[in-house]
């Protein structure tokens, strides 16, 4: 059997020395440095959460500029064309007067010219004629 005397109480003694001296010498610390690194590794994580949450936002931001850039953009675009459209209507129908002004003095000009040619047609017309039946015919008519 067990003897139980004073060397098992110089044992319990050297193992409870023991268990404090070791909790104090590397339990403690290898526990501070497990905390102190899970503390960086969770603040990095934050860190990196928040500057997710940021970028995001930055991006919303831009998004959100770039689309009333573009809406902006878009109403330019339709007012500069609203105005070519009118300015184009405003050259078409000035031309379109001047030629309507031009006209009766164009047909004027073209029924005068018209007549000289005729007139002059009129004075060649027997002679052509005559040279014609020359040719045709052998012979003067």
């Amino acid at each position: 059997m067990i003897d139980v005397n004073y060397t098992i109480l110089i044992q319990v003694g050297i193992f409870i020395l023991f268990v404090f001296l070791i909790n104090h010498l590397l339990f403690r610390p290898v526990v501070k440095v497990l905390e102190k690194r899970r503390e960086a590794t969770t603040g990095a994580q934050e860190k990196a959460i928040g500057l997710q949450e940021k970028a995001e936002k930055e991006e919303a931001m831009l998004e959100e500029k770039l689309l009333k850039a573009r809406q902006a953009a878009a109403l330019e675009r339709d007012k500069l064309k609203k105005k070519v459209l009118a300015e184009q209507k405003s050259v078409i129908d000035r031309m379109k007067q001047t030629m309507e002004k031009d006209i009766p003095a164009l047909k004027e000009k073209a029924i005068t010219e018209a007549g000289k040619v005729e007139a002059v047609l009129k004075d060649e017309v027997d002679t052509l004629a005559g040279k014609i039946v020359v040719k045709t015919l052998g012979r003067a008519a």
